[in-house]
């Protein structure tokens, strides 16, 4: 399933190099592209996810000069990647 892919991806971006704001902006990435259109996330989850997506990118994922890091505090970054995760094992069907 496409979407679970996506939710995958935004995942491993959380675990990888950076601080969580850097890596956040790289989660956002293909969080954004499942939003649009949204088809495959079930309905129950849509407007969580359309909620993380906003968080994301209240700011523009990059300018002229490269990716830009997320503005928000570390607890702020630690829920937004809790719901990240929460949303991959809700469209898996739980744990």
């Amino acid at each position: 399933m496409y979407a679970k892919q996506k939710l995958y991806e935004a995942i491993r971006s959380l675990t990888g190099v950076g601080t969580i704001q850097e890596r956040l902006t790289f989660a956002a990435l293909p969080l954004v592209i499942l939003e649009n259109p949204n088809d495959e996330v079930p309905a129950e989850l849509r407007a969580e996810l359309a909620d993380v997506v906003r968080a994301l990118t209240a700011k523009p994922l990059s300018d002229a000069s490269g990716y830009t890091p997320r503005e928000i505090s570390d607890e702020d970054a630690g829920r937004l990647s809790d719901r990240i995760v929460s949303l991959l094992v809700r469209i898996m069907g739980g744990l």
